[in-house]
């Protein structure tokens, strides 16, 4: 038997440093112990209160190149060998005219978040 095997699901929520991300968590650590939530923020120390409530925490920019994206994926599947739900709540704003703005989010926006999953 599984060391997991009592796991309902396996939650990913990215962007928990504040607002919807941080509710989310705090939701579904609610509902028990056999929901598992995987908290990603840009600062950790932000959510060093969600490891508390029970979350597993990782650093996560989503501005970082594909290697480092697809270093923490690896390492979100590491902790319970599996992700069911990725809830994509992160933010960030982009200074600069709006073409460079444009063609900056469209880059950002074709990265997959689960790179070879």
């Amino acid at each position: 038997m599984s060391q997991y095997s009592s796991v309902k699901r396996v939650w990913l929520v990215i962007g928990t440093s504040s607002g919807f991300g941080r509710e989310f968590v705090k939701s579904i650590l609610k509902k028990g112990p056999e929901e598992k939530v995987i908290a990603t923020a840009r600062n950790i120390q932000k959510i060093e209160d969600l490891k508390q409530l029970g979350a597993h925490t990782l650093q996560l920019d989503v501005n970082s190149d594909e290697k480092t994206l697809k270093s923490v994926m690896e390492q979100a599947i590491g902790v319970y060998g599996r992700i069911d739900i990725l809830i994509n709540n992160a933010a960030y704003v982009l200074n600069g005219t709006i073409e460079r703005r444009v063609r900056k989010r469209l880059s950002i926006c074709s990265i997959p978040m689960c790179l070879d999953c």
